[in-house]
């Protein structure tokens, strides 16, 4: 009888450990991988040329006190981007064109590189193409090769997503969340050298024209505090967009760069202008 006992708990519990490996193996295998997420999320957008997107930006500054922006962004496909963000004060001209960046504050060129909070044109621009994904997300750190199931807010309850870059609940690294059903994505997080962990939300996804797939708000949170929510007013495909709206070089030479004031007449109002630049860049970099 002793026998027969240690005979069928033995037998219980190899059927235990079998159990669990096949569980293991089945969770595993339900993870898809990084390159072949990419490729159902850039199916999902059919081609177009050119995009408008007009938008009301709530920018929240230091103190937390909101600030209202103006926006409209520019898109031609596959690589031109454009943005005019405007508030009661100053107004701002991003370019981004194959590689080359200008932003031009109240008329004078301010930067030539891309801040980190503006960085959520790349997969908006890219989504469709799944190599550039890869691209974008591997310039930003993020490891197409670690997959992950996790758990998010939606507006109707809670949603399961998947997770390139990182293995869920690790926040950690950078990584994009797809919408398990969807294949859209719902969340990115970047490191940036500036202001540090950003988090972009892509929520309510509105599907334009029976053509292309658009998120109607979007929140951006730096180290866990929102500083940004953006919700959509209009969009319209292939406009006719004129080309010379993406022309850095022109844009270029038709703006002064900042410099130093030379005559001590101009020092003043050099100043004002150097100053409201400054502002403008606190507020929406």
């Amino acid at each position: 009888m002793l026998i027969m006992s240690d005979t069928l708990n033995i037998r219980k519990l190899l059927i235990t450990v079998i159990l669990l490996f096949l569980f293991q193996a089945t969770s595993s295998a339900y993870v898809l991988h990084g390159l072949h997420i990419l490729k159902l999320a850039a199916e999902k957008q059919k081609k177009i040329s050119q995009l408008k997107v007009d938008q009301n930006v709530i920018q929240y500054i230091n103190d937390g006190s909101p600030i209202e922006l103006t926006e409209t962004l520019y898109f031609e496909f596959p690589d031109a981007f454009r943005s005019e963000t405007t508030s009661d004060s100053a107004s701002r001209i991003l370019v981004s064109n194959k590689g080359v960046v200008i932003s031009v504050i109240d008329g004078k060129i301010a930067s030539e590189s891309l801040s980190g909070l503006d960085r959520y044109k790349d997969i908006l621009m890219h989504l469709r193409s799944r190599d550039m994904l890869e691209l974008k997300l591997t310039l930003q750190e993020t490891d197409i090769n670690l997959t992950s199931l996790g758990r998010y807010e939606k507006a109707d309850g809670n949603g399961i997503a998947f997770v390139i870059g990182a293995q869920y609940p690790d926040m950690s690294t950078p990584q994009i969340w797809f919408d398990k059903e969807s294949f859209l994505p719902v969340k990115w997080i970047i490191s940036d050298s500036t202001h540090g962990t950003i988090e972009f939300r892509f929520l309510n996804w509105s599907k334009i024209n029976d053509r292309f797939w658009y998120p109607m708000e979007m929140e951006v949170l730096i180290n866990g505090m929102q500083v940004r929510s953006v919700k959509v007013m209009g969009i319209k495909i292939d406009p006719k967009l004129d080309k010379q709206l993406f022309d850095t070089a022109a844009i270029r030479n038709s703006h002064p760069a900042k410099k130093e004031p030379e005559p001590e007449i101009e020092e003043k109002e050099t100043n004002d202008i150097d100053t409201k630049i400054k502002e403008f860049e606190d507020i929406i970099n």
